[in-house]
């Protein structure tokens, strides 16, 4: 389509005001709770009881209880089994989770290293009638796993929507699993395991030990009856499953630490093999080419091991269903332990569409993500004087535009004409939007023009309502129009519009130049929309509006300040220069006589100050 620019000045918008809306990605963290810190912690829970508490576990046998409130200004011990656990380096108290029934039972379960032998231990444990303390002589031993080397313990504990226990345990340790533990599934080490705490199942089958206190499901998707692979399995070949969480569609996301090479995101389901020590991430490990990856389950994704845009240790997080910031609704975010990056994995049935790097570099060492009573993420970072973090996401505008022709149908006669409507602009987000707005009119045989823009600063829950007149040339080929008034960052970015049709009844032949496209703006009384001026100073309407030839131009100043007033035409030309020079505190008024040559038209008033830039049109019709 032929277009006519208007509003422009040297390539750049007139209006030099206009910035971009706040982006979706514009992502940070900050403290969630300032006053408090915590000695290593790995886990954040809140228990299921309606209290609005949460729970942090530290490595060394501590967890912490607090209230969600960032002015909190204090955690106390809920419990402490330093006694029982064996901890230092990847060794100690790593997982919490609470019964489905908490509120009524007062069950909860943990998972630490215990010594002599060095082991995993499942076990549970019940609160006392004080809901912030716990029992630590309530303990009953649910399994036992023997861990041949001091790293990949892996940790965590979650109960799923089917009410059973997942336990992830890692591959037993040192380096590239030397004793093939991930492709064995005859032990429960480099597995995801199923069990019933409740009771109701079939027996243990292996590596329970002698404090077995669980039942097997019957639905678990490996069982073949006493000894072989173990029944209590749910899907093996993991190395070291560092956090793992269910999305409200009961899809279970597990983040396994690779090796040297990759770092990956599974979806785990039932009964499949997914690949560790043949495979790393979407790569061969051994061997390194050529690995024979049938019956393999691949991860949903994999990253490099790099600091730009990867990492070296995955610590697994949750699909955010909180209202907090909706840059990441229906995402699932996770970070990096060393490289301290944080993303949002989109996805739907099939698998990725997207993975966004949310917060670069966070400054946080991401040993573990929580969810609070509402569905907001908390972030651990991990060290000798740990804190806890929430997401500060930038506020989003949301923006609608509603267009009313004061008639319909609108007819333009063949020797030209106008017609008038309603623009009403909302803004129903969270923040502030810095827009522009134009019009665009398209007709027939690719005619056209592009008017604008005009730059405007909407504040969140703010309306912008103006009475509009738009000039249709005679010149004008007939044929059927479309008028579009879009808002958004002009010219490539409309985040709102509405159109209504016209039709002119005659004119020049179609494609022939037309001039004399105009338009005319009225506020009306109930715009709630602040003057898109510097602060401290004040561009009025001018008046009359439209004017043959004469209009005073008025403007306010807060204080004395060096002032420059000028008037451009719809090109962007200077053609007339009104103020230039130190100007007292108070209201201004400049006339402007436009020049016999000029001719009708849409033209600009432009003040510029100490403090910035604002601008203004006005009609002028001979």
């Amino acid at each position: 389509m032929v277009r006519t620019p208007l509003l422009r000045m040297g390539g750049i918008a007139l209006l030099l005001a206009a910035v971009v809306l706040p982006a979706a990605g514009q992502i940070q963290v900050q403290n969630a709770f300032p006053a408090l810190t915590f000695d290593f912690p790995v886990d954040i829970q809140a228990p299921p009881d309606g209290s609005d508490r949460l729970m942090v576990v530290g490595l060394d046998g501590f967890i912490w209880v607090f209230n969600n409130d960032p002015a909190v200004p204090s955690k106390s011990v809920f419990l402490d089994i330093r006694n029982r656990v064996l901890s230092g380096g990847e060794l100690g108290l790593l997982g919490l989770a609470f019964d489905p029934d908490y509120a009524n039972n007062g069950f909860f379960y943990v998972n630490y290293t215990a010594s002599s032998p060095r082991r995993t231990v499942i076990a549970r444990y019940s609160v006392t009638a004080d809901p912030d303390v716990a029992d630590p002589n309530s303990e009953l031993v649910l399994l036992e796993q023997d861990q041949p080397f001091d790293n990949h313990n892996a940790g965590q504990l979650q109960f799923g929507p089917d009410g059973y226990l997942y336990v992830g345990f890692g591959d037993g340790g040192s380096f590239s699993d030397p004793e093939e533990n991930g492709e064995d599934p005859t032990n429960m080490l480099g597995s995801m395991v199923r069990i019933d705490v409740h009771g109701g199942g079939l027996a243990p089958d292996c590596g329970a030990g002698p404090n077995a206190n669980y039942t097997i499901p019957a639905d678990n998707p490996l069982m073949d009856g006493p000894g072989g692979i173990c029944d209590e399995l749910w899907a093996y070949g993991l190395r070291n499953p560092w956090r793992y969480s269910f999305d409200d569609s009961g899809r279970l996301w597990v983040a396994d630490v690779g090796q040297n090479a990759r770092e990956e995101i599974n979806w785990l389901e039932g009964g499949l093999n997914y690949g560790w020590d043949i495979m790393e991430g979407f790569i061969c490990h051994e061997p390194s080419n050529g690995c024979d990856m049938a019956g393999l389950a691949l991860p949903v994704h994999d990253y490099p091991h790099d600091f730009a845009t990867g990492g070296f240790a995955v610590t697994g997080g949750y699909v955010y269903i909180g209202t907090d910031c909706a840059a990441l609704t229906g995402t699932y975010v996770y970070g990096d332990y060393i490289s301290q990056n944080i993303w949002s994995l989109s996805f739907d049935d099939s698998g990725m569409t997207g993975n966004t790097l949310a917060v670069p570099g966070s400054g946080l060492t991401i040993s573990t993500f929580g969810l609070d009573q509402q569905g907001e993420l908390l972030i651990s970072s991990y060290g000798s004087v740990g804190t806890l973090h929430r997401f500060a996401c930038a506020a989003t505008a949301d923006l609608s535009v509603t267009l009313t022709p004061q008639f319909e149908p609108i007819e333009i006669p063949a020797d030209g004409g106008s017609y008038g409507y309603q623009l009403r602009v909302e803004n129903n987000g969270t923040s502030a939007a810095a827009i522009d707005l134009w019009i665009d009119i398209e007709g027939p045989s690719g005619v056209g023009v592009t008017l604008g823009p005009i730059s405007r600063n909407l504040p969140a829950g703010g309306t912008l309502n103006r009475n509009l007149n738009q000039n249709i040339p005679a010149g004008a080929p007939a044929g059927d129009y479309t008028h579009t008034v879009s808002v958004g960052t002009f010219p490539s970015t409309v985040e709102a519009s509405d159109s209504f049709p016209f039709t002119k009844l005659g004119g020049a032949t179609k494609g022939e130049a037309v001039a004399g496209w105009a338009y005319s703006i009225e506020a009306t009384s109930d715009s709630k929309e602040p003057a898109p001026v510097p602060q401290g100073v004040q561009l009025l309407g001018n008046y009359p509006n439209p004017f043959n030839p004469t209009t005073l131009i008025r403007y306010s100043l807060a204080a004395a300040s060096q002032v420059r007033l000028t008037v451009h035409d719809a090109l962007g030309r200077e053609v007339a220069v009104l103020v230039s020079g130190l100007q007292n505190a108070g209201t201004q008024n400049e006339a402007w006589t436009a020049a016999d040559t000029l001719p009708s038209g849409l033209y600009y008033y432009r003040l510029e100050t100490e403090a910035g830039v604002a601008v203004r049109p006005m009609l002028l019709l001979k």
